[in-house]
C-alpha cells in the first residue's frame, strides 16, 4: 500500500539550517512509501533523516507502517529522527 507523502511544517527550517551549516541536503519527503524525509551529507558522511513536528500530538507523530517497514529493511547507518534544526545540525557533527 502506498501512503501519501506528507511534509512536516518544520522541514524547511531544518533544511535551511543544515545548508547554512555547510551540509548538502536532498529532500526525499515527496517520495512517500516510508522513505525518510532528507538525505544529508558532508564531505565524509551521509545521513538519512526523518523530520517529525514536535507540535503535533504524540499519536499523530508516530511512524507510519511504511516507515516501520523501510526502517526494518534498511541496512545502512541508523535513520536519525529530528524535531528541530538544532538537533539536526548536532546529529551531523
Amino acid at each position: 500500500m502506498r501512503y501519501r507523502a506528507q511534509v512536516d511544517n518544520n522541514q524547511k527550517e531544518i533544511v535551511d539550517a543544515l545548508r547554512k551549516a555547510g551540509r548538502q541536503v536532498i529532500i526525499l519527503s515527496t517520495l512517500g512509501g516510508g522513505v525518510p524525509d532528507l538525505l544529508v551529507s558532508s564531505p565524509s558522511e551521509m545521513w538519512l533523516m526523518e523530520v517529525k513536528n514536535p507540535d503535533i500530538k504524540d499519536h499523530k507523530r508516530e511512524f507510519t507502517p511504511a516507515q516501520h517497514e523501510f526502517r526494518a529493511l534498511w541496512r545502512g547507518k541508523p535513520i536519525i529522527t529530528v524535531y528541530d534544526a538544532e538537533q539536526a545540525i548536532e546529529a551531523t557533527r
